[in-house]
């Protein structure tokens, strides 16, 4: 399976959040805004564009499918 970087993300809480907010590493639980499994959050450094990706312990559920952010090859 191959990713792609999402920008959004939601919160435990429901709330939409943006990956480019955070400047320090989240203790909170964050999920796919299509598919709802968890992702974590990446933090680039350098000026690069931070995003969010599925956390690759749960890569083997279903839900997966029809993510259109997982790329199944």
């Amino acid at each position: 399976m191959k990713q792609q970087p999402a920008k959004c993300a939601v919160d435990e809480w429901g709330n939409l959040v943006n990956a480019e907010d955070f400047r320090y590493p989240s203790f909170w639980k964050l999920y796919c805004f299509h598919c709802k499994s968890p992702v974590v959050l990446v933090l680039a450094p350098n000026g690069q564009v931070s995003h969010f990706l599925h956390d690759e312990t749960f890569m083997a559920s279903a839900d997966f499918m029809a993510c259109p952010n997982v790329e199944c090859s």
